[in-house]
């Protein structure tokens, strides 16, 4: 917000360079500089992304286990990787803020909105995301379960899925290592698990990249890029196919305004998306 109010180029580049040293000195470990929308242009992009095989491994690993904070780190993983939260979004999301269809299989909406616990970055920020085609069935079972074993038992519906503020802090943590452990990349932050959703879901707005995709890399071969998911997920956005509105959905479910920015710092696979799209059959070189 600071930054969209600063007209001087000079500046915003010291907003930048405050935010990187808040960043890189530890203060504030997870300050999202990339989300700055101006990022981009002084080189800050933090480009990171992970791979749904290596979620999976993790989400596998911490069903193994006993307690309250790998059940957590479950469901804030999926809210960051699954639904594109930011992390405030994510900790402090509440009650209120799902609706479940009386159909177990049936839509699913998850409201992200100014509450008392936080704030939201711009009006664009304000959104509903339709949960039943963005997670796997059986992450969302289990989010389900939880929200409703704990309306049951709340005194008010505006109280927050995460209890305690300092166990959302624990499962962040136990998140960040995995990803480091399962990926052996030990840069990887929670942030870029937000990053991970756009360039995964521009993919799946994109069906000629993505069946090529399919082809040729097993990257794609993930239920979350199976073609059954992604014509479920035009069905439920009222989406064609390759249609121009894809980009703007994307902003939307980032909770962007402008495509210019969500194209600028958040999109890392341009190269490879022009490679699918032109059709190319030859071994990708390094």
């Amino acid at each position: 917000e600071v930054s969209q109010e600063i007209k001087s180029s000079q500046r915003k580049s010291l907003v930048i360079y405050l935010a990187c040293y808040l960043r890189d000195s530890g203060l504030v470990p997870e300050l999202a500089v990339s989300e700055l929308d101006i990022a981009a242009s002084h080189g800050q992009v933090d480009a990171n992304i992970i791979s749904p095989h290596h979620i999976d491994m993790i989400i596998q690993y911490l069903m193994k286990q006993d307690g309250d904070i790998y059940l957590n780190a479950i469901f804030l993983l999926c809210l960051c990787y699954f639904s594109g939260l930011r992390r405030s979004e994510a900790g402090y999301i509440q009650l209120s803020d799902f609706t479940f269809s009386t159909d177990p299989s049936g839509p699913v909406d998850m409201y992200i909105r100014l509450n008392l616990k936080r704030g939201i970055k711009s009006k664009a920020g304000r959104r509903i995301l339709p949960l039943d085609v963005l997670w796997p069935a059986d992450y969302l079972h289990l989010l389900r379960n939880k929200i409703m074993y704990r309306r049951e038992f709340s005194l008010k519906p505006t109280e927050v899925l995460f209890e305690d503020n300092r166990e959302v802090e624990k499962a962040f943590l136990l998140i960040t290592d995995l990803m480091h452990y399962v990926t052996g990349d030990q840069t990887l932050r929670i942030h870029h698990l937000r990053h991970s959703f756009a360039n995964w879901q521009w993919f799946r707005l994109n069906p000629s990249a993505l069946s090529q995709g399919r082809k040729q890399l097993t990257l794609f071969n993930h239920s979350l890029f199976s073609a059954e998911q992604v014509e479920k997920f035009y069905a439920r956005l009222g989406l064609k196919p390759a249609s121009r509105k894809s980009m703007y959905v994307l902003c939307h479910l980032l909770g962007h305004k402008e495509p210019s920015s969500i194209i600028a710092s958040y999109l890392h696979l341009k190269d490879l998306a022009g490679y699918l799209l032109l059709n190319a059959s030859a071994t990708i070189q390094n």
